[in-house]
């Protein structure tokens, strides 16, 4: 006998401006402003107290990414619930992560708002 199934489905939707506040709130949690805050990356944005992101900053960093910008800025969502945000871009635009891409062309880039166990 099969037990309960639960279906999720996980969409990518690109980024638009009325997400800018929640890319605030994941920047300024723990377990994103390590890995990509102001501590851990020379452009990153986030932190503990007051190097916490604003949404001036987020604005300012991806509001044209929103709508304009030649990378692709994307919100992954489960269940239409936003989740996290990835995008993509060429390496020869970022050389210091080309090393760590398998794609000489667009490696991912993910900031999740989901908490590691």
């Amino acid at each position: 006998m099969l037990g309960a199934m639960s279906l999720t489905a996980i969409s990518i939707r690109p980024l638009v401006n009325e997400d800018l506040p929640r890319l605030v709130d994941w920047f300024n949690r723990p377990h994103v402003y390590e890995r990509w805050g102001r501590r851990a990356a020379s452009d990153g944005l986030g932190g503990p107290g007051s190097e916490a992101a604003t949404l001036a900053q987020v604005e300012a960093q991806y509001g044209a990414t929103a709508e304009d910008r030649p990378a692709g800025p994307y919100v992954i969502e489960l269940d239409g619930r936003a989740i996290g945000y990835i995008q993509w871009y060429p390496t020869a635009d970022e050389p210091k992560y080309a090393p760590r891409s398998r794609s000489p062309t667009r490696p991912p880039s993910i900031c999740s708002s989901a908490r590691r166990n």
